[in-house]
């Protein structure tokens, strides 16, 4: 499996004191005569009401051989040669080759910032941006515009650059460690990137023509002989970038993850943030320990992810969705995810007020803890607040992306005030704030066939719309192709003071009827109450109580009552019949 040796760093003699302020960059088989030259740039603003402050800057030029416009941040940079001795640890078999063996370069990191630009013989595709650019920074991370080494990881989603964070985190401070890259554009490790993307999404038939490894590793110590046999806790991450001119992937591979005292965050962004993922956990520095055995590709210690777009067509009873709706996007393919959202404002349910929405693959929205893995529970079961669209095994139905947004203004809030008092008619609703999420399943694991919906589909929505104090729930159904899982769609409450199950939505051969049942007159949607003031009232004239249990008029009557209960959330199906008629003083 490519497994890489590590050598005895061999170091100036400056660094046998602890912390020495020095980082030596190393090119395999080279040596070179160090030019020092020290310049002082500003550092360019990143977020709001950031101070930008003078950074002093020291450039090292090399010979020829070496990567050029390598910069380290306030050091001086020393470049030696080395001497390879014996492998003193072993690598985990999920990294790709690295280290000297390998032929990498690499920069030596010991208490200070550092980054390296490197020009790519190939563009990288992401995301549906060129780059001819990557800067590896000492901290984590690829930037493709700048380098950023100095700063602790902006969460996620960002929207300021496009990132990639195999674990963004001060791991400059965490001990003596090194940086290793190498770009591929031949050889066995493009085969062994075409085997992993064809094992992960079987059916692309794609072949990798260019790689790039960037491998971070990090010991928690000072001393180049515990850092050279691992002999104290550490931190070995590992990012693999792939393409075959036109798709692109990210591999991220994970060891020893030691607990970090430093705000730390694993995973991608981009421009907009119209794509990101936080890999669950990856925030705390007391939970990425178990990143080494964490996975969704069911290989430990490795997350395979698609850095590529596409358009789909959605029903017309969707909200806007997709990449020109400006979405968040969580891919699935075989394996449970979920999403963490932050609300810019609570949403209220039934009574209560949430901050955050818990965004699982598997076609349920939660308030209070993330629900991948489960089997639908029915509703009545009453132990956690619940929405749930189709709750059923999408990850292993296909390769599947789940949308997601929350909107404060334009023509999404216009639309959704519309459609409430279209539904609710005498409430004068204004809508401030809508969520939209969207589940869209091809059972298919290529990548084309999911894109071009060329295979059977099951496509549904969630909105969620209120104004500060009434909410209320929009489910729509496109295609629902039969599977055999389980399923439920409608929502549950704490104590089941409140739930609904849509008819027929437990039924495996019925669920494709979804797409054509209504309780609002619109096939594919129904539409739900989320606030506790339910009292039905209706109002109606008769000039007796003779008039009152005549056939007829009574007929009428309890036509208007199934209308309001309709309209409230009861299925359309009801049937409403008097079982007595008594006059009372």
């Amino acid at each position: 499996m490519g497994i890489s040796q590590i050598y005895l760093l061999a170091f100036i003699s400056v660094l046998s004191l602890a912390r020495a302020q020095t980082a030596t960059t190393v090119t395999p088989q080279q040596t070179t005569e160090s030019v020092t030259s020290t310049t002082t740039s500003t550092s360019p603003l990143m977020t709001p009401q950031q101070t930008t402050e003078s950074v002093t800057s020291t450039t090292t030029s090399t010979s020829p051989l070496m990567t050029p416009q390598q910069t380290t941040e306030s050091v001086t940079s020393t470049t030696t040669s080395t001497t390879p001795l014996s492998p003193l640890w072993q690598t985990p078999e999920t990294f790709y080759p690295f280290g000297s063996a390998a032929g990498d370069t690499q920069t030596l990191v010991n208490g200070t910032e550092n980054f390296t630009p490197v020009n790519l013989s190939s563009p990288f595709q992401y995301f549906g941006r060129q780059y001819h650019l990557i800067y590896v920074n000492n901290n984590g991370l690829l930037s493709f515009t700048r380098e950023i080494p100095e700063m602790n990881p902006f969460p996620f989603p960002y929207g300021g650059e496009d990132l990639i964070a195999p674990l963004w985190t001060e791991l400059d401070d965490y001990g003596l460690g090194a940086y290793y890259y190498q770009e591929y554009t031949s050889g066995h490790v493009l085969t062994r990137a075409t085997q992993d993307i064809n094992s992960y999404y079987p059916g692309l038939s794609f072949t990798a023509t260019w790689v790039f490894v960037a491998t971070w590793d990090f010991v928690n110590t000072w001393d180049t002989n515990v850092f050279s046999n691992h002999s104290a806790p550490s931190i070995s991450v590992q990012v693999v970038l792939i393409s075959d001119g036109s798709r692109s992937f990210i591999l991220m591979n994970y060891g020893d993850v030691n607990v970090i005292g430093f705000p730390v965050e694993a995973g991608y962004d981009t421009i907009s943030s119209t794509h990101y993922f936080v890999i669950p956990g990856s925030t705390d520095g007391n939970f990425i320990p178990n990143l080494k055995y964490s996975t969704n590709v069911n290989v430990q210690g490795r997350w395979a992810f698609s850095a590529n777009q596409g358009i789909i067509q959605f029903t017309e009873n969707f909200y806007p969705v997709g990449l020109t709706a400006g979405d968040y996007q969580m891919f699935v393919f075989a394996a449970e995810s979920v999403v963490e959202f932050r609300l810019y404002r609570p949403f209220l349910y039934f009574g209560r007020s949430y901050n955050q929405i818990y965004v699982n693959n598997n076609g349920l929205l939660s308030f209070s803890r993330p629900i991948a893995e489960m089997e639908p529970l029915h509703f009545s079961y009453g132990n956690e607040d619940l929405i749930a669209p189709l709750w059923t095994d999408l990850d292993d139905f296909g390769f599947g992306i789940v949308y997601y947004q929350e909107y404060t203004s334009g023509h999404v809030l216009t639309r959704a005030t519309e459609d409430i008092n279209s539904y609710y008619p005498g409430l004068s609703f204004q809508a401030s704030w809508v969520f939209v999420a969207t589940w869209d399943f091809v059972q298919t694991y290529d990548e084309n066939v999911f894109y071009q919906h060329a295979a059977p589909i099951i496509s549904f929505q969630v909105v969620l719309i209120s104004d500060g104090s009434h909410s209320f729930i929009l489910m729509n159904y496109g295609d629902i192709a039969v599977f055999g899982a389980q399923a439920e769609a409608g929502y549950g409450t704490i104590g089941s003071t409140h739930y609904f199950v849509i008819p027929g939505s437990n039924d495996l051969n019925l669920v494709p009827n979804l797409k054509n049942t209504t309780n609002v007159h619109i096939p594919g949607r129904w539409a739900f109450m989320a606030y506790t003031e339910n009292v039905v009232g209706l109002q109606m004239k008769v000039t007796s109580y003779l008039d009152l249990i005549d056939t007829g008029n009574l007929a009428v009557v309890l036509e208007q009552i199934k209308n309001e209960l309709v309209n409230r959330g009861l299925s359309s199906d009801v049937q409403i019949s008097a079982r007595r008629v008594k006059k009372t003083p």
